[in-house]
C-alpha cells in the first residue's frame, strides 16, 4: 500500500515553503511584542492567551494572507517546473508543466504542434501574473500603515496607487482575470 508519489511530492513542497512562512510570522510576532497595544494589554492584566487572540492574531492575519497569496504562484511555478522535468505530477493527473512536457514530446521536424506548448504555458503565466497582482492588491488593501492618514503618501512612495489604482481596485481586477481564466478552462 505505502505512500504514493503525489503525496510525497506535496509533503516535499510543503516542507520547503513552510519555513519562509514561519520566519515571516516569527518576525512579525517579535515586532508586535514590543508594540504599545500589547504593553497596554499586559498592564491591565490580560492573560497571554487573551493578548494572542485579541491583538496578535488579527495583526498577523493580514500578513499571513498577503504572504500566502504571494507564495502560491511560486509553488505553482515550482510544481509546473518539476512536472515539466518529469519529477512531479504523473499521468493521468494533469499539470500545466506536464501538458507542456507532452507538447515538447510531440514536436517533430515534420510537424510542429506549437499550440500544445504555448497554451499551457500561457495559461500558467496569466494565472501567476493574476495571483501576484492579487497579492500586491491585498498587501495595499490590508496594510495598516497605508490606512493610517498620518503617513503621508506612503502608498505612492512604494508604488501603491498610480496607474494601477488602489489596493481594492487591484483585487477586483485580479479576481476578474482569474474568473475569466477559470471560465476559459471550463470551456475546454
Amino acid at each position: 500500500m505505502g505512500i504514493d508519489r503525489i503525496t510525497i511530492f506535496y509533503l516535499v513542497v510543503g516542507a520547503i515553503y513552510w519555513l519562509t512562512m514561519a520566519r515571516v510570522v516569527r518576525g512579525q510576532v517579535i515586532s508586535l511584542r514590543n508594540e504599545l497595544f500589547v504593553e497596554s494589554a499586559r498592564s491591565v492584566g490580560a492573560s497571554q492567551t487573551r493578548i494572542i487572540v485579541t491583538t496578535s492574531c488579527p495583526n498577523l492575519l493580514s500578513v499571513v494572507i498577503v504572504y500566502l497569496t504571494l507564495t502560491i504562484p511560486r509553488v505553482m511555478l515550482f510544481e509546473a517546473f518539476l512536472s515539466f522535468l518529469g519529477l512531479g505530477v504523473e499521468p493521468p493527473d494533469v499539470s500545466w508543466g506536464l501538458l507542456a512536457n507532452e507538447g515538447i514530446k510531440v514536436i517533430t521536424p515534420v510537424k510542429i504542434y506549437w499550440w500544445l506548448i504555448v497554451f499551457p504555458s500561457l495559461a500558467l503565466g496569466i494565472t501567476l501574473y493574476a495571483l501576484n497582482f492579487l497579492g500586491d492588491g491585498l498587501r495595499d488593501a490590508l496594510d495598516p500603515k497605508l490606512r493610517d492618514p498620518s503617513i503621508v503618501d506612503a502608498g505612492k512612495a512604494r508604488g501603491g496607487g498610480g496607474r494601477w489604482g488602489d489596493g481594492e481596485t487591484r483585487v477586483r481586477t485580479c479576481l476578474h482575470l482569474l474568473y475569466g481564466q477559470l471560465s476559459c478552462i471550463r470551456q475546454i
